[in-house]
């Protein structure tokens, strides 16, 4: 597992860089978002805002409570549950934490394909949220080769983040369970 970037992100300022992935050579199910959110930023960890469901959904999922465990010991459980997560955008020009913040022409993507070559049992991927989908599958999937062994999932995953308020964090849950038909 890489550690998460330490370079000195302003979260005031509009560019962000997002974070190392969270991976290793048995990782089957690979996680991505967009970009991590300002609060994200500022506790240098993945889904901090404490009201994103993404913590609680996947303690759901591999049935180990996350949510009151530090970041490390989260990925560490990641990782014993085969689990990766990442974003799509490696850097980007945003003002705030929403996706529909991202200035998309700004927005430089994160190199998969060194990724895979690092996650030799890599079998699925899926997208938590619609921005993420979009970008991985319009510019990822257009421009980046991805094995055809590797099960891209073909609808967003509902957005964890509390933003995204039309669904419960149940209903959300119940969308997410089908990362466990990919194990």
């Amino acid at each position: 597992m890489s550690d998460l970037n330490s370079d000195a992100n302003n979260p005031s300022n509009a560019g962000i860089t997002g974070f190392e992935p969270v991976v290793n050579a048995d990782t089957r199910v690979l996680i991505l978002g967009s970009a991590p959110s300002v609060q994200s930023l500022q506790q240098v960890g993945y889904y901090a805002n404490p009201q994103n469901a993404f913590w609680w959904i996947v303690s759901q999922l591999i049935g180990v409570d996350l949510t009151e465990l530090d970041f490390a010991q989260r990925y560490e459980q990641l990782l014993t549950h085969r689990i990766g997560l990442w974003d799509v955008i490696h850097s980007c020009q945003r003002t705030g934490s929403l996706d529909a913040s991202i200035d998309r022409s700004s927005a430089e993507l994160n190199d998969f394909q060194g990724l895979i070559s690092q996650c030799p049992n890599l079998s699925t991927i899926a997208c938590n949220g619609g921005l993420a989908h979009t970008l991985f599958r319009t510019r990822v999937l257009t421009h980046q080769s991805i094995a055809s062994s590797i099960t891209v999932v073909s609808k967003p995953l509902p957005s964890s983040s509390p933003a995204h308020a039309r669904q419960t964090k149940h209903e959300k849950l119940a969308n997410w369970k089908q990362l466990l038909s990919f194990d």
